[in-house]
């Protein structure tokens, strides 16, 4: 629930400015450091990690659908 009203108020914003908006998905937890490196975008499903992490915080991104994450903290 959380997600949709959050992903909806990005697509909002992005419809009024014409500008490209994401929205930062924060990610704490997971199993270890090689199960996080290969999450898939959770909207598609597709390939999001980054080469390097943009802005050192965002170690995934997803243009398709619009949407960053961290690499959780607990393994960073």
């Amino acid at each position: 629930m959380l997600f949709r009203k959050g992903w909806d108020i990005r697509g909002r914003i992005e419809y009024l400015t014409k500008v490209p908006t994401y929205y930062y998905q924060y990610r704490v937890g997971g199993a270890d450091k090689e199960s996080e490196l290969a999450r898939k975008c959770p909207k598609c499903g597709g390939e999001w990690l980054l080469e390097s992490p943009l802005h050192d915080v965002f170690h995934f991104k997803c243009d398709a659908c619009r949407l960053v994450s961290n690499l959780s903290w607990d393994f960073q």
